[in-house]
């Protein structure tokens, strides 16, 4: 397996394509050129919908949040909420995050745009989103945890990573770039 690329893992996820069929494509292009590439991706996909994104954000500014949450989870596929997300208030994003089933959220955070959502990641409580990270964990989604351990704050961080089956994360983090590697073997519990 090769050393992993927070970039074009999320330009993969943002395409809903495989991180390898990229490689062709990508393997030539530098890191600058790539992340700008990400950013427009998310940008054209946020643009493609513009005006059923704003109808949205001003239904779930009005409604409560107990149906909001009921709204998005029988109403929104979670790609859709995970474009919403980086719109939200850090409180609206926490009060609907708590209201989410922890199977609808797992899915929301394969499809977030991390590094845009970083605050309201790290807003989200641990007891909101331990039960998603280790519904992530069972599906053997490690990607999904490294980009969203990216982004949390160190005590969410070494409380996920308490979590998880420590033999596992040590054999994944192999494949990580060595600051994200050091990170997750410093929070580590002895």
């Amino acid at each position: 397996m090769s050393e992993e690329d927070p970039t074009r893992d999320r330009i993969a996820r943002l395409l809903n394509t495989d991180r390898d069929a990229l490689s062709q494509l990508l393997d030539g292009v530098d890191e600058d050129t790539r992340g700008a590439l990400a950013t427009h991706v998310a940008s054209s996909w946020e643009s493609r919908d513009e005006k059923t994104l704003k109808a949205v954000l001003s239904l779930l500014g009005v409604l409560p949040d107990v149906v909001s949450a009921k709204v998005a989870q029988k109403r929104m596929p979670p790609r859709f909420v995970a474009r919403i997300a980086p719109h939200l208030s850090e409180g609206s994003f926490v009060s609907l995050v708590g209201r989410l089933e922890p199977e609808f959220l797992a899915e929301v955070s394969v499809w977030l745009d991390h590094p845009r959502c970083r605050e309201v990641l790290r807003a989200i409580p641990q007891e909101h989103f331990l039960p998603a990270a280790r519904i992530l964990e069972g599906r053997g989604d490690w990607d999904t945890l490294a980009a969203v351990g990216r982004e949390l704050d160190e005590e969410t961080f070494a409380a996920s990573l308490a979590a998880f089956d420590r033999e596992a994360l040590l054999a994944d983090v192999e494949h990580r770039d060595p600051a994200y590697a050091e990170r997750v073997r410093a929070a580590l519990p002895a």
